[in-house]
């Protein structure tokens, strides 16, 4: 008898471990690159995900244009939610390059994951290199004479010289300002709209990135967008020359945990032509659902029940 219990109560447990093994399924990572749209993406089960977006680049002349911030972590989804997806495009090259787009994760309501895009690089072998994308919700200041980063969610301001400075970069709260002069860029007004540049400067990226100027960079998109940058007069060529554009903001929601932030980890993202990514993978099944729960007791008491009948000694009185 006490090898046949045995025999069971292991049969009872191996059926247990299987049906815990199921509900811990783990799904595939699915991963988003550029397409100049929003997309969405629905979760198939309840459980717990990582979610990371990568901020795209600014662009480049002569000068590197800043990398795009990396921002996301663990958070817990139940079954049927839906994200919508935005992934950042990189800054247009020209006379200065545009600012990179943010990428962005949002839920229902709100913001749950925006990785800042790099700012522009400026114009000219004397000119500044782009900033890369925040590891905060501000975003960063433009260069020589740039304007101001953005703050609490709002676009970054343009460049202040007047000789063509780069456009802000858009923060989802409002959109970035233009750069100072005639031939400035414009500031990105939403997050899927692209900026132009001014005197040959490149266009903003997807994702709110500001339009360079003639010398300065555009401010990259994010959480907060970059300033724009403006320019310098460098006597010793003599020539002016341009600023680079401020990196846009970081965020993630408190419900993260394990929560990522870093400035300009975008080339970690291994994405093609500089552009944004956001990725999205199941790490792990939240607790089993109370119909699990239930199945697992019944396997339990019938193979208990099934174990102490067949174990049973019938005494020949009884027969």
């Amino acid at each position: 008898m006490g090898r046949f219990l045995t025999h069971r109560l292991l049969l009872a447990g191996v059926s247990a471990l299987a049906l815990t093994a199921a509900a811990s399924t783990e799904a595939g990572a699915t991963t988003f690159n550029f397409t100049g749209q929003i997309v969405q993406w629905t979760a198939p089960t309840t459980g717990v995900y990582e979610i990371l977006a990568y901020g795209a680049n600014g662009g480049n002349n002569f000068n590197q244009g800043g990398f795009g911030a990396e921002a996301g972590g663990d958070v817990t989804l139940s079954a049927g939610t839906t994200l919508s997806i935005l992934v950042g495009g990189a800054g247009g090259s020209g006379s200065s390059g545009g600012g990179g787009g943010g990428s962005f994760v949002f839920g229902a309501y709100s913001v749950l994951v925006a990785a800042g895009g790099g700012g522009g690089a400026g114009n000219g072998v004397g000119g500044r290199n782009g900033y890369a994308g925040t590891n905060s919700t501000s975003g960063g200041d433009g260069s020589s004479s740039g304007g101001a980063g953005g703050v609490g969610g709002n676009g970054g301001s343009g460049g202040t010289s007047g000789l063509g400075s780069g456009g802000g970069g858009w923060g989802f709260m409002s959109g970035g300002g233009n750069g100072a002069g005639a031939s400035g860029g414009q500031g990105a007004i939403g997050s899927t709209s692209t900026a132009a540049g001014g005197g040959y400067g490149g266009t903003g990226g997807f994702g709110g990135g500001g339009g360079g100027g003639r010398y300065g960079g555009g401010g990259g998109g994010g959480f907060s967008g970059g300033g724009g940058g403006g320019s310098y007069y460098q006597p010793l060529y003599p020539a002016n020359f341009g600023g680079g554009g401020g990196g846009g903001g970081s965020y993630v929601d408190p419900s993260f945990t394990n929560v990522v932030l870093a400035a300009g980890a975008g080339y970690n993202s291994g994405a093609s032509y500089y552009n944004g990514l956001v990725s999205i993978n199941a790490t792990g099944s939240a607790a089993p659902e109370p119909a699990t729960w239930a199945l697992m007791g019944l396997g339990f008491a019938g193979l208990g029940f099934v174990g102490l009948r067949r174990g049973r000694k019938i005494e020949p009185s009884k027969a």
